[in-house]
């Protein structure tokens, strides 16, 4: 089975309706997103929980 339609649904919850229009006139270009995961210290699943925390 392919998760993908459900993983589109549950990130829904994770970010509010501010956030979403705030990312929708974000000018992110593709390289900057590449880029991102190496300024990351530590392990992403611990950046992750940080940042949940922090919420």
């Amino acid at each position: 089975m392919n998760g993908a339609g459900r993983t589109l649904l549950d990130l829904a919850g994770y970010f509010t309706p501010e956030e979403w229009a705030a990312a929708a006139r974000d000018n992110i270009s593709l390289d900057e997103v590449r880029r991102a995961p190496s300024t990351i210290s530590g392990s992403l699943s611990e950046a992750v929980i940080a940042l949940r925390q922090e919420r």
